[in-house]
């Protein structure tokens, strides 16, 4: 089985359904299938070789579902790439990729080089003979925040076997509707997007979320489902408490921990709503991990047990979380000794994320392995800070980074958005977090603003915060707004903090 099988089959069962839609555009499925079939026809006359990669500008268009489809029925893999992308890391993609083809499914949008206004644009290049890529479906590249992006090469069959192990969880049927405001070039918004069409659902793709349009989309919609960010709902939720705004349907969350503190006001605001919470990686063909409706709130400090087929447990030496699953990579584009060094010789993916197996099965999450910072020779999780910080009554939001400093080596930042109507102060959530957390754990130096930098794919992003703060400390000026107040090291840090192991 394939996506190409999948997604013909869905267009067969109801060619006349809708099954895209954004804003006034919409595209039935047998307009979706008969527009695939056009794109597999060019790229066939252009000499498509088999497995191929080929690059495909997306911003969230019924088109761009159809250029999903037709590369796949040409035989090609998709390299997605967002239309809003910048020319230089395009253009380095496309390089990489080895692809000679690059498609927009919209030519009348702006979209970077090499994309050009006709449908396909030939580059000179060859791509390399790679047997990695027999039955590859979709190649993402990561958002590099650690380095350059990687390659992930997704295969048709594992992919298809999430789909069935997602659908057996949702149940999603003929004639529902998901609003997805998630970017086509992570596996997140793909899976949502394909497993609604798969079941013969409407997508109602978003290609820019604000609050207010977002909550005008689910009901013009009459949505049943939506797949979303954590970071999402921390925007949505002065607009639901001002206006009460309810939702009845299914919640899929995913690409970040979601804070019990969210867990529960968003909870309160949507009581008839049912969460799914997922975690899981690009690598392991994600939604490794379920936290179901039932557990939302009372097991939000955990990202719920293993799914189907999957088998987790921890580093015994380091605490890291390693996955096996089924669904897995076939490896790194072009990268076999990073593919080989990213699992244990028993085939379990290192997540690096550290993690705590309760004897329930249950997984808790206690920060990333690279993102530990290190205050004078403590090793403290960010994500540990964050959670103590977001149990204040006034705080909606936290995130916590480290910056290079003379004295500790690094110091502890946090930036922190308040609840709707509250004024946070300093001095008083400096106490609160005494109260709270030990010694070498009291940030530092706190920013209040009014939202959390996020990065490519719309998460809260510790390294956009870092470059925030490094930049306010170069260019002090320019960040003189009420939304910011400036960060110091805690004038009451005297000296080194004793170690904790």
């Amino acid at each position: 089985m394939t996506l190409r099988d999948l997604l013909e089959r869905a267009c067969a069962a109801s060619p006349d359904a809708t099954a895209l839609r954004a804003g006034e555009e919409s595209l039935s499925f047998a307009a979706l299938d008969s527009l695939a079939d056009e794109v597999a026809e060019d790229l066939r006359g252009h000499r498509l070789q088999r497995n191929e990669p080929v690059l495909l500008a997306v911003s969230n268009r019924p088109e761009d579902i159809a250029g999903f489809l037709g590369i796949w029925k040409a035989g090609g893999v998709v390299v997605p790439i967002h239309r809003s992308s910048l020319e230089a890391d395009t253009l380095d993609i496309a390089e990489r990729a080895g692809s000679r083809f690059a498609v927009t499914m919209r030519p009348d949008l702006p979209a970077p080089a090499p994309f050009q206004a006709g449908a396909i644009a030939a580059l000179d290049q060859e791509p390399p003979e790679r047997p990695l890529l027999k039955d590859a479906a979709v190649i993402c590249f990561t958002s590099g925040t650690t380095g350059q992006p990687k390659g992930v090469v997704l295969g048709h069959a594992p992919y298809c076997r999430k789909l069935d192990q997602l659908q057996a969880l949702l149940a999603v049927k003929p004639g529902d509707t998901a609003v997805m405001p998630l970017n086509l070039t992570f596996i997140f918004g793909q899976w949502v997007t394909f497993l609604t069409l798969a079941q013969g659902g409407t997508v109602h793709l978003v290609d820019r979320f604000t609050p207010e349009g977002f909550l005008q989309t689910l009901e013009e919609a009459k949505a049943t489902h939506i797949g979303m960010v954590p970071t999402m709902l921390r925007m949505l939720m002065p607009v639901l408490e001002d206006t009460g705004a309810r939702f009845d349907g299914t919640v899929m969350l995913g690409g970040e921990v979601t804070p019990p503190p969210l867990a529960e006001r968003i909870s309160a605001l949507w009581p008839d709503s049912r969460f799914w919470d997922m975690f899981g990686l690009s690598e392991t063909g994600s939604c490794d991990l379920i936290l179901p409706p039932a557990d939302f709130v009372a097991r939000a400090h955990t990202v719920g047990h293993p799914g189907d087929g999957i088998t987790v447990k921890t580093d015994p030496a380091s605490g890291e979380l390693l996955i096996d699953t089924p669904c897995r990579m076939l490896g790194y584009l072009d990268a076999p000794d990073l593919t080989a060094a990213a699992f244990t010789d028993d085939g379990f993916f290192k997540t690096g994320d550290l993690a705590t197996i309760h004897p329930d099965g249950s997984v808790e999450l206690i920060g990333r392995a690279k993102e530990l910072i290190n205050r004078a020779g403590n090793k403290i999780s960010p994500l540990e800070v964050e959670r103590v910080l977001m149990t204040h009554p006034g705080v909606a939001a936290a995130l916590a980074t480290g910056l290079p400093h003379e004295l500790l080596g690094e110091s502890l930042q946090v930036m922190l958005v308040p609840k709707p109507g509250t004024a946070l102060d300093q001095d008083e959530v400096k106490a609160f977090a005494r109260t709270l957390l030990p010694g070498p754990k009291r940030p530092d130096g706190y920013l209040i603003g009014d939202t959390l930098p996020t990065g490519r794919t719309g998460k809260a992003d510790r390294g956009a915060l870092k470059k925030l703060l490094i930049a306010m400390e170069d260019e002090p000026a320019e960040y003189a707004s009420p939304a910011c107040s400036a960060h110091e090291i805690d004038p009451a840090y005297t000296g080194l903090a004793p170690k904790t192991g």
